[in-house]
Parts: structure tokens; sequence; C-alpha cells
């Protein structure tokens, strides 16, 4: 017995010296405990990195770039149609070429910062790797933007005229894929114009350059018949009629008109001519005198001594044909080259493009105006329903007036947007971070709050709700239990006691 507590005795002062820690280690770990924690790394929320060579899609320089390709693109959807109209070689005017080679530049400089531009994934990430960049890029708009950035127009100037074809001008209006871009840079605009309004511009562009394409069309078909020597077409009658109205025709293709009417001088009597023309069934007569009336009539509303009024004229008269030969089932033309055209569009494309051009744009035009009085229709709901929840309860007089007055000051005040229900849309954390933004004055202004942790801060200010009173209303009444607290943000508060005022 004697030895086994000897040993006991043994195992416990060893067991005591081992966990005892003599007093300069204990003095160490003191003296070093600030360094160790300098090596602690710390845990929060790492800022995105993003390669020099990469261009954030979100930027300043990226938004006004694509409003640079934007532009371009309207000039170029315009102008391609016009110059492969009315003209069959760039090189008879160096600044149109110069524009254009200066537009294929910048389309081309675009395909390269495509390929350096970050873009959101399809889980919401920001994508800023080089080489999901450039697949992504090559797997969607690259073909197309190559075709649209191709120097067309210095292909077709250096073309021999003797080897100069249709084909050339077919490659130039490949341009107008650019149009295209117009649906990306859309998802550009909508942060700065509201999406209905911007959709509606959209479309009432695209209308018009619809009819700004067609009007080029039917110029093409006029003077395709003029190459095939046919003198009786509508070109052959706005000369005709503008040599009428002066004492000799105007030079209105002067400086820029095709090479097939160069040496052409309009018959004087266009009338004749036609009587005398293998074409004058009732038919023809139809179509001729549908397509000059409206033609006519819009040309007295433009002056004759500018090449560029022959364009706008063009445009209405189409838009015009547009609208009434639609619904001419027997619609034919007194050419091959028209009767395909005129027919074709007359009774597929025409009608239909009409009616769904004039649906869409009115359509959202209805909708636009009704998403703008949506808020004031809800006002008036909610007046209307105060109103009649005043009248069927017969509310006093006095306080049917203060309840009218607060719901319109609140109203005025906060739009009608319910805070609460914007708050639930997000989560915990961030509801808590818009919490202490809206009450940022309370706790910047009272000194109760000074010595609060952030923690403590996020807690109170999701409890936090801000209420609007107007002049003269009471907050507390003599004699209630007391639930909450409240802080004033902004105005001035009256103690009041056996009708005294006690407290400012």
């Amino acid at each position: 017995l004697a030895n086994e507590i000897e040993s006991f005795v043994k195992n416990r002062t060893s067991i005591l010296r081992n966990h005892s820690s003599p007093p300069s280690l204990t003095i160490f770990s003191l003296q070093n405990a600030s360094s160790w924690l300098d090596l602690v790394p710390p845990y929060k929320q790492e800022a995105p990195k993003t390669p020099p060579h990469i261009i954030l899609h979100y930027v300043a320089f990226k938004t006004t770039w694509d409003w640079i390709i934007l532009v371009l693109t309207g000039y170029t959807a315009v102008m391609v149609p016009f110059n492969a109209a009315f003209k069959s070689k760039t090189m008879d005017d160096v600044s149109f070429l110069v524009v254009d080679s200066i537009v294929d530049v910048i389309f081309f400089i675009d395909i390269v910062l495509n390929f350096h531009t970050t873009f959101v994934g399809p889980n919401g990430e920001v994508i800023s790797d080089a080489t999901i960049i450039r697949i992504n890029y090559l797997k969607g708009w690259f073909l197309v933007d190559l075709l649209s950035c191709l120097p067309y127009d210095v292909f077709n100037a250096f073309q021999p005229e003797a080897t100069q074809s249709t084909i050339s001008s077919l490659f130039g209006a490949l341009k107008v894929v650019r149009l295209l871009r117009i649906g990306r840079v859309t998802r550009k605009l909508d942060q700065y114009l509201e999406y209905m309004a911007a959709s509606l511009l959209l479309m009432i562009a695209g209308f018009v350059l619809l009819a700004h394409w067609l009007a080029c069309v039917w110029y093409s078909v006029g003077s395709t018949d003029l190459k095939n020597g046919i003198q009786y077409g509508w070109i052959p009658r706005l000369l005709n009629d503008i040599g009428q109205s002066k004492s000799q025709p105007a030079n209105w293709t002067t400086g820029y008109k095709p090479n097939s009417l160069q040496n052409f001088s309009p018959p004087l009597h266009f009338s004749t001519e036609y009587s005398d023309s293998p074409h004058h069934d009732l038919c023809d007569l139809i179509v001729l005198y549908t397509v000059l009336d409206h033609e006519y009539r819009i040309w007295q509303c433009v002056s004759h001594n500018i090449w560029g009024k022959v364009g706008i004229r063009c445009l209405h008269a189409h838009r015009r044909i547009l609208v009434s030969l639609g619904d001419k089932c027997f619609v034919c033309s007194r050419t091959n080259t028209k009767s395909h055209f005129v027919v074709t569009s007359a009774h597929y494309v025409s009608p239909f493009l009409t009616a769904f051009g004039y649906a869409t744009i009115f359509g959202n035009v209805t909708t636009i105006f009704q998403g703008m009085y949506a808020t004031r229709s809800r006002y008036h709901d909610m007046m209307g329903s105060v109103k009649d929840f005043i009248k069927t309860h017969s509310v006093p007089k006095d306080l049917a007036e203060r309840v009218i007055d607060y719901v319109t000051s609140t109203w005025a005040i906060t739009k009608g947007i319910d805070t609460a229900k914007v708050l639930n849309y997000c989560p915990k954390d961030m509801k808590a971070d818009l919490c202490i933004h809206l009450n940022r004055m309370v706790f910047n202004e009272h000194p109760a709050f000074r010595l609060a942790s952030d923690g403590c801060l996020r807690a109170l200010a999701v409890k936090f709700s801000t209420i609007h009173t107007a002049p003269g209303d009471l907050i507390f009444h003599q004699g209630e239990s007391i639930d909450q607290l409240c802080f004033v943000v902004s105005g001035s508060l009256e103690v009041v006691q056996d009708d005294e005022i006690v407290a400012f």
C-alpha cells in the first residue's frame, strides 16, 4: 500500500510538471499574440479582378462605344440601299467612299473590342476569361460582324466598269446586316430609357426604314426598265411632270444619277406614248392610275429642283402604295420587272407588313400610355376607396379631412411605393443594408447609437419603420400605453399636458 501511494504521488507530480508552463513561455505568448493575429488572413469579399487587356461591358467607355455603333448602324441602314439604288459606282463621289471606309474601320475596331469585352454568363456571373470570351464571340456575332465590316465600297470602286455587275451591289448591300446590332445595343439602352418607349422608337424607326428600303427597290425597278429601253415607267412620268411645270425638265439627277439616265430625255406627252404602247389593258391602267396618282399628289407637296427630294418622294409614295395596293386583288403591272415586284409586294408582303406595323406601333402606344397613367390610376383608386369608406361609415367631416390630407401627403412623399414590399424582394443581408441606408440619419445624428456595433445597428434597422405625420396630428395620447420608441428625423414635436406645452 505504501508503494502504491508513493507511485501515485510521483505520477501526480510529473503530471503537474508537464501541464505547468514556465513563466518565460507565458510571457512570450502574450508578447507575440498581436503578431500571431497579424498572420491570420482577413476573411472578406474579394474585389473582382479583371485582366488588364479585358474591358468590362458596363463601363462608361463601352457604353459610349455602343452608342457610336448604334448611330453608325442607322447611317449604314439608310445609305447602303440608297447607294445601291441610285449609284452604280462609288468612285464617282470620293466623299461617300471616305465616309464609308471610316465606318468600315470603326466596325472592324468593334470586332477587336468584342474579343476583349466581358459578358454575363448563363448563371449571372461576369465572364472575364479571355479564352471563353473569344470562343463565345466566335460562336455568336463574329460572322455577322465580319461580313458587315468588309470594305465593299473599296472593292466596287476599283472594279472595272466593263466587269461591274449587280452582284457587286448585292455584296455591298450585305452591310445592312449591321442592323442586327440594334438588338444588342437595345439591351444597353433600356437602362437609360423606359423599355416600352425605347421599343416604340425602334419600331417606328424600323417602319420608316422599311419604307425607305422599299422606295429604293421601287426606284431600282424603274431604273431597270430604263436600262431595258422601256420609257413609259414612273421615272419618265416624273421627268415629264417636271418638264410640264417648267420650261424644260429639271436636272434632278445632277451629279448623282445612274448610267441609264445619262442620255435619257423624258417624253413630253406621257399619256400619248403610253396609249401607243402594247401594255394598255385594264389591269395596267388600274395600276398606273393608282401608283401615279399617289406619286403626283405627294410630289405636289415638295419642290422639284433638288435630287434629294426624289428619295423623299419615293419613300412617301411607296408608303401610300403599301396601304392602297394591299386591298386590290387584281394588281398587275406594265412590265415584267414591275409585275413580279408589284404583285408579290401588293399581294403578300405589303398587306402583312402594313397591318403588322400599324398594329404593333399603335398597340405599344396604348401600352405606353397605360403605363404612364398606371400610377395615377392607382392613386385615384386608393382615394376612391378612402372616400367610399368615409361615406359608408359616416366619418365626421374634420376627421375625414385629416384622413384625406394624410393619405395625400403620404402618397406625395412615397410616390405610391410600398417600402415593405420592395424590401421583401431582397435577401436578409441585403435587406439589412437597405434598412441601414434608409435610417442613416437616425444612426448618425442621435447619440444613443454612437457606440453601437454594426451587428446591433443592422438588427435595429430591420425593426425600424418610417411614419409621416401631418401638422396637428397626435402621436401619443395621454393615458395610452407606450409600446414603441420614436426618433424625430425632420420636423418638431410638442409635449402637451393639460393644454399647456411642457416640452418642445
